[in-house]
Formats: structure tokens, sequence, C-alpha cells
């Protein structure tokens, strides 16, 4: 939403994520879009970062198959505690708890069979990962990949 909401206000300056974060860095300063809360900038970082998770955990599934809460703890570690406080660590570990297993899954995204499940998994990680690795490029030249911790 702060992307969406920051491009439809200044859609030439934010005409691709790359001038987004360009201007922003430029206009405020590094330390400013540290701080601000309402920055294009961050919804970018939150949003590949959450991305980033999805497409390790299809990843992680689909090597390992079958031990999904498993595969979510280990992403989880990989990709977003670095990034959080002991309130969203717990909040997260206690949401293991509710994670479907890998039949489950098949179920609640209509795959017939693991195979199409595989297939189709292989398909989203092959698309989605050149642009998440393209958004942490972006973040990383102008050097607002931040590594604070939230809550």
């Amino acid at each position: 939403a702060k992307i969406r909401k920051h491009y439809e206000v200044n859609k030439v300056d934010y005409e691709t994520l790359d001038s987004m974060v360009k201007n922003e860095a430029a206009k405020l300063g590094k330390q400013k879009c540290l701080a601000e809360k309402d920055v294009a900038m961050k919804g970018l970082l939150w949003s590949t970062r959450t991305l980033n998770f999805i497409c390790t955990l299809i990843e992680k599934i689909l090597e390992a198959g079958g031990d999904t809460v498993r595969c979510a703890r280990d992403t989880y570690a990989e990709t977003l505690a670095p990034y959080h406080g002991w309130m969203g660590s717990t909040t997260f570990n206690g949401a293991l708890g509710w994670i479907a297993d890998e039949e489950k899954l098949l179920e609640l995204f209509e795959y017939p069979t693991k195979e199409e499940f595989r297939t189709s998994g292989q398909e989203f990680v092959s698309h989605l990962r050149p642009l998440i690795k393209q958004n942490f490029e972006i973040l990383d030249k102008y050097d607002v990949h931040f590594t604070y911790k939230v809550l």
C-alpha cells in the first residue's frame, strides 16, 4: 500500500522501484529514511523480505517434502528472524502450530497431485526469485537495505 500510495502521488519521480528508492534516498537521506514510517522504500524493503520468505519456504518444501513446520522454522531463521526482535520471533513461533502439513497444502491450493504442486511451485519460484534479487540490489545500491530489528 505504501508503494502504490507514493506512486499515485508522484508518478514521474516514482515511475520505477529504482527511481522511487533513488528519489527518497536523495530527498530524505539515509537516516531520515530509516526514521520515517511512511516511506515507499520501507514498503519495498518489507515486501521484498516477505516475498523472500514465501519463495524460500516453497523452495524448502519442494526440497524436503513433508515436514512443513521444519521448513517454515528454517525459512524464518534464514529470512526474517535477523530483522525481528523478541515479539516478532515469539509471534512467529506461536504461529508454527497453525502450519498445514503437505497434504493439507495440496488440498488448500487445489493441487490433485504432489507432482503438480512441485511443477507449479518451481515455476512460481523461477519467476519470483529474480524479482526478489533485483529489489534487494536496488535497496543495496542506495544503501537503504536496513538491518535494524523491529519489535
